[in-house]
């Protein structure tokens, strides 16, 4: 399965000491939020990752002594001085480095260690094809350049995916609300259009998609379907063959889409010489590139050799290194353990990293906290794990105009001013009440607003202060409205984004008289306009909330000696 699309399958083997969390369409709905990679050492794998990085050499290891992250050699000699948060490998010379601040943010450096594009980005990719995603506080992805030049962004976008042989994947939400997947290329054009419910990067010149239904097939670069939807799973295409499910069982097919080894393993990962990876009834063993047993499944959890003479796996409790014949060359020690990546690998003893070579020994001993999780990608023989960015760009125009459409200083929804002081709030089938606000089904002189949804944004609410809410006074037999309160919840992208919102929607109400107040609140901030009749009041709340408020006195909400807003006394 591909990087775009996400989901669990449980298996012996791939990528010792790895969770790839992969979130369907149908898992989406229950979940907001896709999570590409979880690591976990210890733990079972499957084969989902690209297999584009499984030739790919790290020079630079980025390694964590306490809790800042550096680099060293092969030979564990440090290059970088541990000072980051988070550090990631190389690629095109830059390697991406989180840092800690007012905000942690991601910048980029070079090999020298020195930072050539600024930590600015709330979120990035490290470089595939010459190309990053960046998102920047409240921005859209945007592509750059090594040198950090950016090329262009992608506004409508949720998610975008790491470039692969000219083209990414990425996904919008349609009306229903559902994730659906595209591809655009280097000039951040539309290529082919969102209309896939699942989708991996293009390999080879295919790339898997899902439909509706769930199937999942394979199109080419012109976005026609190549390999017809016909399997319960599918992965990416390496040297020719890909892993697919069909029922309980996985097999590998061909370019043509023609099995070439039909489903009969409970799970396959292809090597790069073509033999499979096997799981069978939970234990991994090896096949050749027809299905014929080559190592008998006999291990619980094991590596690919990757072109290697040796393969880690684990039998009990320890990891050790078999040979092709599928005996002991390096017997179980290790409480973890990579591939081989160039004549070392990497292991894991009494909750400390080090680095070993091919007879065993050590090259550098256990001595380092963490290693970052996408180089133990890329020595699994895997991409990276930092490979998507999810946008952080929210559209307030709906909400802007919702607003000027319906409020003035004279009427807010059609609910007019005339009501202030006169209306008793009895009169309406008050059905809840929240934060001092009585929420009134429509009945009478309101019109059937009640509660409208703008864009996965927000939510607006319209209700009633009684006058005497804030009163000392005994409540009298009927309390009268005012003031009329809108509330505008902040949701989606806007959550927590109170400021933000208030400062666009600020205009909207100066326009309408004059100032009266402009400050802080207890709570955030407050602005009021007033003519003769009215005062009209925009509120900050930092519980995720934005007031509008329309009233028939100018000193409803007024600063108290401590310089805040208080609701003043009514009499």
């Amino acid at each position: 399965m591909g990087l775009c699309q996400l989901k669990f399958q449980h298996s012996t083997f791939a990528f010792i000491g790895i969770i790839v969390v992969l979130v369907t369409v149908n898992q989406r709905q229950k979940m907001k939020k896709c999570i590409l990679v979880v690591l976990i050492l210890l733990a079972s794998i499957i084969q989902s990752c690209s297999n584009g990085d499984s030739g790919k050499i790290i020079e630079l290891i980025p390694v964590a002594t306490d809790k800042k992250f550096g680099y060293i050699d092969r030979e564990g000699k440090i290059v970088i001085n541990p000072q980051f948060l988070q550090a990631y490998p190389f690629s095109y010379g830059r390697a991406l480095i989180e840092i800690e601040g007012d905000k942690t943010a991601y910048g980029f450096i070079d090999e020298t260690g020195k930072i050539v594009i600024n930590a600015q980005f709330k979120a990035a990719t490290s470089f595939s094809e010459g190309i990053a995603w960046t998102v920047k506080e409240s921005g859209a992805p945007e592509a750059i350049d090594v040198d950090g030049k950016p090329l262009f962004k992608v506004i409508n976008a949720e998610r975008v995916f790491n470039f692969s042989e000219g083209m990414a994947c990425f996904s919008i939400q349609d009306k229903e609300g559902r994730m659906t997947f595209g591809y655009l290329d280097k000039e951040g054009k539309t290529v082919i259009q969102p209309q896939f419910y699942g989708a991996g990067n293009f390999k080879e010149k295919m790339a898997l998609v899902q439909n509706k239904e769930g199937q999942w097939g394979y199109i080419n670069k012109d976005g026609k379907i190549e390999i017809n939807y016909q399997f319960d799973e599918a992965y990416d295409f390496a040297n020719g063959v890909a892993a697919v499910k069909s029922g309980e069982n996985y097999g590998v097919i061909g370019l043509d889409g023609k099995y070439k080894v039909n489903p009969q393993f409970s799970g396959i990962n292809v090597e790069p010489n073509g033999n499979l990876l096997i799981d069978q009834e939970g234990k991994a063993g090896w096949s050749d590139k027809d299905g014929k047993i080559l190592i008998n499944p006999q291990f619980d959890l094991a590596a690919r050799f990757l072109n290697n003479k040796l393969a880690p796996v684990k039998s009990g409790e320890k990891y050790g290194f078999i040979n092709e014949e599928g005996k002991y060359e390096i017997n179980p020690q290790f409480d973890y353990a990579t591939p081989f990546n160039n004549g070392i690998a990497i292991v894991q003893s009494n909750d400390k990293y080090g680095i070993i070579d091919k007879e065993g020994k050590f090259i550098v001993n256990p001595q380092f906290k963490e290693i970052n999780r996408s180089a133990l990608f890329i020595f699994s023989g895997y991409s990276a794990n930092n490979q998507y960015v999810e946008t952080d760009y929210f559209d307030i125009s709906g909400l802007v105009s919702e607003i000027k459409k319906n409020v003035s200083i004279n009427e807010i929804y059609g609910i007019s001013n005339d009501i202030l002081g006169r209306v008793p709030i009895q009169k309406y089938n008050v059905n809840s009440y929240e934060y001092g606000n009585y929420f009134t089904e429509p009945t009478g002189i309101v019109p059937s607003f009640f509660s409208i949804d703008i864009k996965e944004i927000a939510n607006i609410q319209v209700g009633f202060h009684p006058d005497v809410m804030y009163s000392k006074a005994p409540e009298p037999e009927e309390q009268l409205v005012d003031p009329i309160i809108l509330q505008i919840t902040l949701t989606g992208k806007a959550e927590n984004r109170s400021k933000k919102v208030y400062e666009q929607l600020k205009p909207l109400i100066a326009k309408f008289g004059e100032k009266y107040y402009d400050g802080p609140s207890y709570n955030g901030q407050l602005f009021s306009v007033k003519n003769e009749n009215n005062t009209l009041i925009i509120y900050e709340d930092s519980n995720n909330h934005i007031y509008i408020s329309l009233t028939k006195d100018p000193d409803y909400y007024q600063p108290n000696s401590t310089g805040f807003v208080t609701l003043s006394n009514k009499k």
